[in-house]
């Protein structure tokens, strides 16, 4: 149980860092567009 609850956090804090990079990506992009 315990082994599962890790790995549901580990992948929660992995889709957690990949939405921030996709959202720094979306707000560079509104910056320059020629990215």
């Amino acid at each position: 149980m315990t082994k599962i609850k890790s790995e549901d956090r580990l992948l929660e804090s992995v889709i957690a860092g990949a939405q921030r990079v996709i959202n720094g990506k979306d707000e560079l992009n509104k910056i320059n567009p020629n990215c």
